[in-house]
């Protein structure tokens, strides 16, 4: 099996969907104010009932809202930046200034993405994908004709682990279709494995903060670790 990493792009988002809060539209150039202090972004954009702060290249970018808020990261060069950097927005957030130290959480999730350059053509890596990941057997191709050939893959799962549920996505991708799933719109590799992994909980009852951000902390970091373990199921890198 071909080793092929050279270059990889992802990007994470973690956000928090919570029982509506009209008061924080109220406190939005206060909210702006202090994220772009203690987080060092020198950007800010306040609409009708959300603000946006973020840096001047977009790499990273946190929103608050009046019922959801969250935090961007672009092209994470480690697996700790991402968890680093939301865990001290999340706890901004989770202050009196925000929504409080234990609001009513809906939803509290992160979604990774990750595409990693693969050295050969897209035709081969449809096989890979279809032996090491999907095992779809011949005769399964077999049973729609004999004229049959697959040409591209894409494997939705949906799975559920001590800290969660997450729903994965992986598959070859071309660049114009990686410009539809990424904030980015350029510099993708001519053929890259796609993996996709959106972890979450629906727990409709106040959290306590520091379990929120224990929580987002541990599907960052694990969402990380699969997407590694996925690329050398796939790609044989190390």
């Amino acid at each position: 099996m071909a080793t092929t990493q050279e270059n990889s792009l992802n990007e994470h988002v973690v956000e928090l969907r919570f029982k509506p809060d009209s008061t924080i539209l109220d406190r939005r150039g206060e909210i702006a104010k202090q994220i772009s202090s203690s987080l060092g972004f020198s950007e800010w954009l306040i609409i009708e009932n959300r603000v946006d702060i973020y840096t001047n290249n977009s790499q990273h970018h946190a929103f608050v809202g009046f019922s959801n808020a969250g935090y961007v990261v672009s092209d994470s060069a480690t697996k700790d930046e991402f968890p680093d950097k939301s865990a001290k927005f999340l706890k901004l957030l989770l202050s009196p200034l925000g929504i409080g130290s234990e609001p009513h959480i809906e939803r509290v999730g992160v979604r990774s993405k990750f595409i990693t350059e693969f050295k050969g053509s897209f035709d081969t890596l449809v096989q890979h994908c279809t032996k090491s990941y999907l095992d779809l057997r011949p005769g399964a191709l077999d049973a729609l004709g004999k004229d049959v050939k697959l040409i591209d893959v894409g494997a939705p799962l949906n799975f559920i682990d001590n800290l969660g549920n997450f729903n994965t996505h992986c598959g070859p991708m071309l660049p114009g279709q990686a410009s539809q799933f990424f904030r980015r719109k350029s510099g993708f590799p001519q053929v890259g494995l796609y993996y996709d992994i959106d972890y979450f909980l629906k727990p409709g009852r106040p959290i306590k903060s520091g379990d929120i951000v224990t929580t987002i902390i541990g599907f960052a970091k694990r969402a990380w670790e699969r997407n590694e373990m996925t690329k050398k199921l796939i790609l044989g890198s190390k």
